[in-house]
């Protein structure tokens, strides 16, 4: 079991987040479920439809997939990078993945590797130029 105020449950320093950087604790499987996550995202301007959102963690059948459920299901782009998630089993992990395959969930989520990915900082993204839409 996983304790608030023990060991197990801190950020580890290597991704820690920066000083101002919105965390939000769950207390359950679902990011979601008497959370403040969809405050911290509508704060944030992170809007469904607009974003992708990269799902990681441990386990990929269980905390990552009810993540991962919970961002399809409001309909933002779910990015996995498979190097990224475990699960108690190879079989868990593939019946996990077959799911998001399926007809339900394979229009918004997607697989990745985490070499496949970069990041931009939003500061930069605020700095760019509008881009005009031709008509």
């Amino acid at each position: 079991m996983l304790l608030e105020g023990t060991p197990d449950v801190e950020i580890v320093s290597e991704i820690a987040p920066l000083p101002g950087e919105p965390v939000v604790k769950k207390y359950n499987h679902d990011p979601f479920a008497r959370t403040e996550l969809e405050d911290v995202l509508t704060r944030e301007g992170i809007i469904a439809g607009e974003w992708t959102v990269l799902v990681t963690g441990v386990s990929a059948a269980v905390c990552a997939n009810a993540c991962a459920m919970g961002f399809s299901n409001r309909h933002y782009m779910t990015l996995i990078p498979m190097d990224c998630t475990a699960a108690g089993t190879v079989e868990d992990e593939a019946r996990t993945y077959s799911i998001y395959q399926g007809r339900a969930y394979n229009f918004d989520m997607d697989f990745t590797l985490s070499t496949m990915v970069s990041f931009v900082p939003a500061a930069a993204l605020a700095e760019r130029a509008p881009v005009a839409a031709l008509t």
